[in-house]
């Protein structure tokens, strides 16, 4: 069997996972910021909201300001406990990942509420949403925090991050009893040696008036 025709069944990978949040927070972000800021009588805007290019998958915590602020940063999922063993030895796994929310305010409580309401608003929102566009069952709150952040700029404003933990809880992430028969031949063939190179050159002539 080929591996163009080959059935290689589900792969759920940790990218996926941090997609699948990142798409599901900016569908739905917007909106729940807003129901936050009513339910506390806050003005309309007053938690800013992140723009597309705001919403980032990162590797490690220290990333968080390299990024326009205020940022949603998911930090990479890894699964939580060992997957779960099927009837016919498939795997379903669940994931853990963290969601941070970095926002800059001009004093430290302005700040601190800001962070705040962000966290909640993400936890809200990923449990209620936490189907994640179809990729998983729901989504689990593990913890919550406000952390403060330094200042590189040196501009004196102030920097904290709301930290949502989730776990998300997924089906099958990889299947048994899938698969090719037989691997492909190597689709690449050897780079051919160049032996000789030829070049023509068109000659131009070019008239000048005096």
């Amino acid at each position: 069997m080929s591996y163009a025709f080959a059935d290689f069944g589900t792969l759920v990978t940790t990218v996926d996972v941090d997609d699948a949040v990142v798409a599901t927070l900016k569908t739905w972000l917007g909106t729940y910021l807003g129901r936050v800021e009513q339910e506390r009588g806050l003005d309309p805007g007053f938690l800013s909201r992140p723009n597309d290019s705001a919403y980032a998958n990162t590797l490690e915590s220290d990333e968080f300001l390299d990024h326009t602020l205020p940022a949603v940063i998911v930090t990479t999922a890894s699964t939580e406990g060992p997957p779960v063993i099927t009837n016919d030895w498939s795997y379903v796994a669940n994931w853990r990942l963290t969601v941070s929310c970095v926002l800059r305010g001009r004093r430290p409580p302005e700040t601190r509420r800001s962070a705040s309401l962000f966290e909640g608003s993400v936890r809200r929102l990923l449990v209620q949403k936490g189907d994640l566009g179809g990729l998983a069952k729901r989504c689990r709150w593990i913890s919550s925090t406000v952390a403060p952040l330094p200042d590189r700029t040196g501009k004196g404003r102030y920097l904290a991050a709301g930290i949502t933990q989730m776990v998300v809880f997924g089906d099958v992430a990889v299947e048994f009893g899938v698969g090719p028969d037989v691997p492909d031949a190597n689709p690449y063939d050897p780079l051919a040696t160049v032996q000789n190179v030829t070049t023509d050159v068109e000659g131009t002539t070019i008239t000048t008036e005096d």
